[in-house]
């Protein structure tokens, strides 16, 4: 593990844009959970480092196409209520929402760092199963919720498609759900009590 691993204390407070967790863009579907996998990748991965997806329907990869954020012109605060960057990344924001809520189980790019970062928190919020090689950071309280995966000796571009069809396998819709259900409520817990950002 690398020396530049999030402690929990900078993902209450340094990590996490001011409206990110938002209980009305990332909040669970009520309409249960698909055994369907999305992939997520960052942002700035150029189109020819991802990875190549596994046949089937049960795999998807959400990247959305993003315009370049509005310029921010001098003496104006960006995060200003109303500001056009806030507006900006709040529908960035509320598109990756749905996307987690549909996504079932999220993967993402990274995963076999076992880095809990801001994306796994969102995750949590919005009701998806995580699979990532178990974090070190709060790993007692979230292993159990988590789909856990073994790190891979690929360059990144190969996905664990076999240790995820296992866990599908094994597991049923209910099984996902009260996984879904234990991080919501754990993140919930660990997250956000003294953050004053919902």
């Amino acid at each position: 593990m690398n020396g530049s691993k999030p402690n929990i204390r900078n993902l209450r407070w340094g990590c996490l844009p001011m409206f990110s967790l938002r209980a009305t863009i990332y909040y669970p579907n009520s309409h249960g959970l698909a055994k369907t996998i999305t992939y997520f990748p960052r942002l700035n991965t150029p189109k020819k480092a991802l990875p190549r997806l596994p046949w089937g329907r049960q795999w998807s990869m959400y990247r959305p196409a993003v315009p370049k954020p509005p310029r921010v012109r001098e003496n104006q605060d960006p995060f200003a209520p109303g500001s056009t960057y806030r507006s900006y990344w709040r529908k960035y924001a509320q598109r990756e929402a749905e996307a987690m809520r549909r996504g079932g189980v999220c993967l993402f790019e990274g995963w076999q760092e076992g880095i809990l970062d801001e994306r796994m928190v969102r995750a949590f919020f919005s009701g998806c199963v995580v699979a990532t090689v178990i974090p070190e950071v709060e790993h007692r309280s979230i292993s159990s919720f988590l789909l856990p995966l073994s790190p891979s000796e690929t360059d990144g571009l190969l996905l664990p498609s076999t240790q995820l069809s296992d866990h599908l396998a094994n597991l049923s819709a209910a099984d996902l759900e009260r996984k879904a259900t234990g991080a919501f409520a754990e993140a919930w817990k660990l997250f956000t009590p003294k953050c004053g950002i919902l």
